[in-house]
């Protein structure tokens, strides 16, 4: 493993946040259109706005199963390596990089200190980033 397949993995994380944003804001215009049909044109001047949201809203789901698929392949890459630490170093990577815990959580939930779980990161990270 290698840290770039760790920022990898942060990348599609974020970029499936900002889709996820995407699709919100969609839904919500398709309900807003939904709700007051009007004969102001909207988009463009078409006066059913629908078909563009519903488009889009397909483009969305499109794009996020590419994003999900390649997400699950970086998570599970990042798996394996983290699976063949010792134990606690083990907890601590699951619970930083695939379940997304702030080191203060990670510590209340350890019993460590916050530079503890440092040391034990950079530990975990000189282990991980040197097999191959």
């Amino acid at each position: 493993m290698t840290k770039q397949n760790m920022k990898e993995y942060r990348s599609l994380c974020e970029e499936l946040r900002q889709l996820d944003g995407q699709r919100l804001m969609w839904l919500s215009r398709a309900e807003r259109s939904t709700r007051a049909p009007s004969k102001t044109p909207v988009l463009g001047g078409q006066h059913d706005p629908m078909p563009i949201i519903v488009d889009r809203l397909s483009e969305i789901r499109e794009q996020a199963d590419r994003l999900y698929n390649r997400l699950v392949d970086a998570k599970l890459r990042i798996e394996r390596a983290i699976d063949k630490l010792p134990s606690v170093q083990r907890q601590l990577m699951r619970a930083r990089y695939i379940e997304g815990k702030c080191w203060g959580a990670i510590a209340k939930e350890m019993g460590y200190s916050e530079e503890r779980l440092y040391q034990l990161h950079r530990k975990a990270l000189g282990i991980l980033f040197s097999k191959k």
